[in-house]
């Protein structure tokens, strides 16, 4: 077994799941902040840990009018998981295979490669499948040609 050595998105299989005390700034957090840590690996043996926050802390960017709870929470339902009772996270997704995405960070000149998200992108497209598509086609293209436009007038002032 080894470390993530590349970043990239990777099927991995969850081989340990566990609430674990905050890796940064717990005094900031307050004291009942803790995270959820997610031990994946790859079916070739590379392996990282993702961790996700659980703190009333509020996001960045997109995410500032939401808990840092609300946003790992749904991190791990976008996985399997369900509900809110993050104490049920191993017989959950224990052995669960999941999408990662793996990136890299460079600190006092070495570079660091940690599992940064979990699951898929939700920004991604969705694909239409070809029986729902003929119907759309025919309600655009029908619609279009049901629809008389009134001529511009020809003095427009």
């Amino acid at each position: 077994m080894s470390e993530f050595n590349s970043e990239g998105r990777f099927d991995a299989k969850i081989i340990e799941a566990f609430l674990a005390e905050p890796r940064f700034d717990a005094e900031k957090k307050g004291p009942n902040a803790f995270d959820v840590a997610l031990h994946v690996q790859t079916e070739d043996g590379r392996e990282g840990f993702w961790f996700g926050e659980c703190s009333g802390s509020y996001g960045m960017g997109n995410n500032s009018h939401r808990t840092w709870f609300e946003i790992t929470l749904e991190n791990l339902q976008n996985v399997g998981f369900e509900g809110s009772d993050l104490t049920t996270i191993e017989e959950q997704l224990l052995g669960k295979v999941i999408p990662v995405t793996v990136k890299s960070r460079d600190k006092d000149g070495k570079t660091y490669y940690d599992v940064k998200f979990i699951g898929g992108n939700a920004f991604a497209p969705k694909r239409i499948e070809a029986g729902g598509i003929a119907s759309r086609l025919a309600a655009l293209s029908g619609g279009a040609a049901a629809q008389k436009k009134e001529p511009a007038p020809e003095n427009w002032s």
